[in-house]
C-alpha cells in the first residue's frame, strides 16, 4: 500500500474520531437520542438475532474487490453500513414478534 493511501486512511480515522468526540459534546436532537436509547435497550435482542440476518453476497463482494483501492474501501464501508441497518431493523421486527409470546421470549432472551 502506498504512503499516500496510508496517510489518507489515517486522515479518515482522525476525522471519524473527531466527529465522535464532538457528538458527545453537543446536544443531540431528541429524535436521535430516543433512537439511540431504543437501540441501547434492545441491544441484547439485536446481538442475539442479528446472526440470522447477516448475509454474504459473493457477487457484490467480487465486484467491490475488483475496484481500485479507494473505491473499494468506500464501497465496502457503504455495503457494511447497509447490511448493518438491515440486520438491526430485521432483528427489532423479529424481537417485537417474539415479545408477544412469553414462551418464545423466555427461550430466546431468558426473560
Amino acid at each position: 500500500m502506498s504512503h499516500q493511501r496510508i496517510q489518507y486512511i489515517g486522515q479518515i480515522k482522525g476525522f471519524a474520531i473527531f466527529l465522535v468526540v464532538n457528538l458527545f459534546k453537543m446536544d443531540v436532537p431528541e429524535k436521535i437520542g430516543n433512537l439511540l436509547s431504543l437501540l441501547g435497550q434492545k441491544s441484547l435482542h439485536i446481538y442475539i438475532l442479528q446472526v440470522f440476518f447477516v448475509i454474504q453476497l459473493p457477487i457484490i463482494g467480487e465486484f467491490i474487490i475488483e475496484q481500485n483501492g479507494m473505491t473499494c474501501v468506500v464501497l465496502q464501508s457503504i455495503y457494511s453500513f447497509v447490511l448493518t441497518i438491515i440486520a438491526i431493523v430485521l432483528s427489532l421486527l423479529v424481537s417485537g414478534v417474539l415479545k408477544r409470546s412469553p414462551l418464545l421470549q423466555k427461550l430466546c432472551f431468558g426473560k
